[in-house]
């Protein structure tokens, strides 16, 4: 048999419908795809009474930059919030209405969400309308056999169209239950946990976290177990894990004393609370300090590993407690008030130096507004598993401006905020209202001390 050779004509057919060939596979995969991205978010999509709709979009993965020189601690990461542009994005802009629609704008991840302690951290990403706020619900997480967790929600640029979910993720089920809960009906007890809002709505993921094998195995101590901190020793008697965990709820509880039976708060300040499970599932806890033997904590693991290991440092925070070579003191620190009418803080150019414990702690950048003081404190070499902790406030001639408590950390009373590279300390010290008459200089207290980890694993109890 023998075969024609093809005419020039028929060969320039042939190459004129190779490229329309491909252009119409091209078109083909782009209908598909977003079929099956339209069906997709039909599936996970959930309306709410005020008739705003969420519309899940992807779990997304960031990756994140080690902030810690923590000798003991797991390191501490910090992560930019929002994936990468995606290479859709540009083919997005130039489609029509009817499609762009199913995905908004490019997400802008221009600021950094809290440490973490794990390289990798997931955000469950939604899409809303403009007119939602996420402050008015509360989102948890639902494992399995119903315990609840509160999770961490946000809104995203641009217009705020974006929904963020973060948290501890339950990994035992195949699916992800996200529970919406409205702040509207909540009710308000004094010195007690709060009633929650009504029911707002229910949803279902798959879970990119799922896994059912252990980790590694953990052995749990039998309660009561007593560990050293010091001078003294912390005994934790009891652990419970309610139904729904939340910063109203308060519903996890540690019940821990000291040696002589007093709260550990007579004492001690506990931070950097972290909780671990078999499952491998590692969190920063959500500590609500306590000045009684009950610790409360805003969220908590599953229920689908019943051993946690849970690791805290215990910091002394009373003058009294502090040796002298532990202590420094900034004295006569300038802090006249700016200008009036002057907007913008005064920047004095004052530093000076101190040795504490074999670190260099210089004092600068010091900035004095109306009514706060902030300067930066460096400290060479890190301070590591060491903790920097404001003790004192005076005036220029010693006399005390405000009580210095455990319970007030972080309010109008006065603050620290600590990087989590441990070098670079940045203090603000918010004065009371109104300031004080003639308050032209101060004096700051601070205490450099051995910061004690304690660990504990544990089996909680889950309430029924």
């Amino acid at each position: 048999m023998t075969t024609e050779a093809q005419t020039p004509r028929e060969n320039k057919n042939s190459r004129k419908r190779w490229p329309m060939m491909v252009v119409l596979s091209l078109v083909v995969l782009l209908v598909v795809w977003f079929a099956y991205l339209v069906a997709t978010q039909a599936r996970s999509s959930v309306t709410l009474p005020d008739g705003n709709t969420l519309t899940f979009v992807e779990v997304a993965e960031a990756r994140g930059t080690a902030a810690s020189a923590d000798p003991w601690l797991p390191p501490i990461y910090e992560h930019g919030r929002g994936p990468f542009q995606s290479e859709w994005e540009p083919m997005w802009k130039r489609l029509p209405d009817t499609l762009r629609r199913f995905v908004p704008e490019p997400r802008q991840a221009d600021f950094v969400s809290l440490a973490f302690d794990s390289a990798s951290k997931q955000s469950v990403w939604f899409m809303v309308s403009d007119k939602f706020d996420h402050q008015q619900w509360r989102f948890f997480w639902v494992d399995e056999q119903g315990y609840e967790s509160e999770a961490v929600a946000s809104s995203a640029a641009p217009a705020s169209a974006w929904l963020v979910v973060e948290g501890c993720m339950p990994t035992g089920g195949r699916k992800l239950h996200l529970r919406i809960r409205s702040r509207a009906g909540e009710q308000w007890r004094p010195n007690s946990p709060r009633d929650l809002g009504g029911l707002a709505a229910d949803m279902w993921l798959n879970n990119p976290l799922y896994r059912r094998e252990a980790v590694h195995s953990l052995t749990p101590q039998m309660l009561p177990v007593t560990v050293p901190c010091g001078d003294h020793t912390v005994t934790l008697s009891r652990v419970v894990r309610s139904r729904v965990v939340s910063q109203p709820t308060r519903g996890l509880r540690f019940e821990m004393h000291l040696d002589d039976g007093l709260p550990i708060a007579s004492k001690f300040q506990l931070h950097d609370w972290i909780f671990e499970n078999a499952a491998g599932t590692t969190m920063t806890a959500n500590y609500l300090n306590s000045p009684d033997k009950n610790h409360f904590f805003s969220s908590a693991l599953w229920s689908d590993a019943p051993v946690w290991k849970a690791r805290v440092r215990a910091c002394r925070y009373l003058e009294k407690d502090f040796a002298p070579d532990e202590k420094f003191v900034i004295q006569r620190l300038p802090v006249s008030p700016p200008p009036a009418g002057q907007a913008t803080p005064q920047v004095y150019p004052w530093t000076e130096s101190y040795t504490v414990k074999g670190h260099r702690l210089q004092v600068d950048s010091v900035e004095i507004g109306s009514d706060m003081v902030n300067f930066k404190i460096t400290v060479t070499p890190p301070v590591g598993g060491r903790d920097l902790l404001m003790l004192n406030v005076a005036d220029g001639q010693g006399r005390p401006l405000s009580p210095i408590s455990p319970m007030f950390l972080g309010t109008s009373a006065y603050a620290i905020e600590r990087n989590s590279k441990h070098t670079v300390f940045q203090v603000r010290y918010q004065m009371r209202n109104p300031r004080p008459t003639g308050l032209e200089e101060m004096n700051f207290t601070f205490g450099l001390q051995q910061a004690v980890p304690l660990e504990f694993t544990f089996r909680p109890e889950f309430e029924q």
